[in-house]
């Protein structure tokens, strides 16, 4: 089939193209710099160079960042005081600002920073760095390591919080949030001494927290505690991991009406529930909170309760499309796998437990001793899901492509989530991680998406990208970058890129390709010849690549615009 002359131009490297693949400039927050390590420069926060310096430097940093600003910090560890000083806490009362962490130094969007397994962002508690070995003691540990109190709204994402201790009964907590909304994304909490918990969140106003990527482990009593003093709250957890806390991984407590959403998270060997829910003094009736959990694991939760899911009677929860495994008093005894009021149950694989909305079916875990808790092949999770609460799942707990229709497994899933397996994890042969950069809706009313398949090695050789969910009879192309992006409607049409940097195009003979009437396409990915903007490069083992798909669509009024798919971020080896 011949190009059409006009397409073939839009796709040669011209001013248009390069139009609609530059980056939408981001919104221009004033950002406060904090490196730990350096030694040199003005320390006033105003630049990499001249950056806060030091555990000092955050301090300052949280108290000047201007009501709607960023507070930037390289990788690092910090702690609130230094040994011999007084006990402290890195505290802020800004009306609203971010802290991020994670950066190398020297970034100019938070894009850039460095991948998976780079240093991270440390704030500890262990002032000494004395809490571990046979001598290890927590008596000079901060009660609080970040304590936020605002009446706008916060974020924090790619941090790590640990060694908050405190000998009273009140315990330690790694952070105390105020806020009238929160985002917490990318972060983990952890070793939290005593009655400790992870984070406590408290809220005001009605407000959205949302709650995705983080990890809550090893804590005294909740790894998450989240409080609602005021109603029309609504809480969303997602892809997030809840493990060996002492009494809940994740503990509501309810004193006003509000919606949590709980969904491809995983609620593993904590002391007596994975989940509570409990109110507080407003002794609210059933139907007042409406909390759903879906696609979830809870296994191996143990305590005298035997209860992974829990809520107090004048409180009502719905659970679905979730595996229930191995939860036991701790002497290996199975006992109820919920208490209290729990009034919808659809869907579920609960050891031990044959009722209504239950499957009394083996769960089949890839290697649940080894801790793999996908489902294994044969397991009667695959494709199982119902389209019940939530909609489209792009992502699981691990952030594998979800909805991957098993061609060996009869499809026992319906609707939307048709071919989303029960649980936090998906079994699927796609490789890499989704859910970075979500599509927006094309013409054919769903979201475009891109899958990856073949194997991350880069000695194999073998990397196929496909898109599906297109509009039928469309040409399109893949993109390749080596870093994120977010520029919404890039080039006037529709879409999200979601890549930056130096951006690559396979526009080469053969690599233009056609949705026809199936809405989708493929191509095989030469790694010793991916494109970069004036030429091709070598994938290397320890890099990580992103790659898109293009694609022409109808605009709502009618006329062609330009749309994309989702984006996959490939972590070669």
């Amino acid at each position: 089939m011949n190009l059409p002359t006009c397409l073939a131009r839009l796709l040669a490297r011209s001013p248009l193209a390069a139009a609609w693949l530059a980056l939408a400039p981001a919104a221009a927050a004033q950002i406060v710099y904090v490196d730990a390590d350096l030694t040199t420069g003005a320390n006033d926060g105003s630049s990499w160079a001249d950056a806060f310096q030091g555990s000092l430097g955050l301090h300052t940093a949280l108290v000047v960042v201007p009501a709607g600003g960023e507070v930037w910090v390289t990788a690092g560890r910090y702690t609130p005081s230094e040994p011999g000083e007084a006990i402290s806490t890195f505290a802020s009362n800004v009306q609203g600002f971010t802290l991020r962490g994670g950066f190398a130094g020297g970034e100019a969007s938070p894009l850039e920073r460095p991948g998976p397994g780079a240093p991270e962002t440390v704030l500890s508690g262990d002032v000494l760095g004395n809490d571990d070995g046979p001598a290890g003691s927590t008596a000079d540990n901060c009660s609080s390591v970040l304590a936020v109190s605002s009446l706008g709204a916060f974020a924090m994402e790619d941090l790590r919080l640990e060694g908050a201790a405190n000998t009273s009964i009140f315990g330690g907590t790694a952070a105390d949030i105020a806020a009238t909304s929160a985002r917490i994304e990318r972060c983990s909490f952890a070793d939290s001494a005593r009655d400790g918990r992870e984070i406590f969140l408290l809220l005001g106003p009605p407000s959205t927290v949302d709650v995705v990527d983080c990890t809550f482990a090893r804590c005294g009593e909740a790894g998450f505690e989240y409080r609602l003093f005021t109603p029309d709250h609504t809480l969303t957890v997602d892809r997030c991991l809840f493990e060996e806390c002492g009494f809940a991984g994740l503990q509501i407590d309810a004193r006003d009406p509000g919606t949590m959403f709980i969904r491809n998270s995983v609620l593993r060997a904590n002391d007596e529930f994975g989940y509570y829910l409990r109110t507080g003094s407003g002794g609210l009736g059933t139907g007042l909170l409406a909390t759903r959990i879906e696609n979830c694991t809870i296994v191996d939760n143990q305590g005298p309760g035997v209860e992974p899911v829990a809520s107090v009677p004048l409180w009502s929860f719905e659970i679905a499309n979730t595996l229930l495994w191995g939860n036991n008093d701790g002497g290996g005894t199975s006992g109820p796998q919920f208490v209290g009021n729990v009034t919808g149950v659809e869907n579920l694989i609960v050891e031990g437990l044959g009722v209504a909305g239950v499957l009394p079916v083996d769960a089949v875990f890839e290697d649940y001793a080894g801790g793999d808790l996908t489902p294994a092949a044969g397991s009667p999770a695959i494709d199982a899901s119902l389209a019940v609460g939530f909609g489209r799942l792009d992502a699981d707990f691990a952030r594998a492509r979800r909805a991957y229709d098993d061609p060996s497994v009869p499809n026992t899933g319906t609707g939307s989530l048709d071919h989303v397996d029960i649980g936090a994890l998906e079994r699927t042969p796609f490789i890499g991680a989704y859910g970075e950069c979500p599509a927006t809706a094309n013409s054919t009313g769903a979201a475009g998406r891109v899958l990856a398949f073949g194997s991350l090695a880069v000695q194999d050789a073998a990397l196929t990208l496909a898109a599906d969910g297109l509009p039928q009879q469309q040409f399109g192309i893949f993109l390749a970058s080596r870093s994120a992006g977010l520029a919404p409607m890039t080039g006037g049409g529709l879409g999200t890129l979601c890549l930056g940097g130096a951006i690559g195009r396979f526009n080469a003979a053969g690599q233009i390709l056609f949705t026809g009437p199936a809405g989708r396409f493929s191509l095989a990915v030469a790694l010793d010849a991916v494109p970069q903007p004036s030429a091709f490069a070598a994938v290397q083992p320890g890099e990580t690549s992103r790659f898109q798909a293009w694609h022409r669509d109808v605009a709502p009024g009618g006329g062609g615009t330009n749309q994309f798919t989702d984006s996959v971020a490939l972590h070669f080896r």
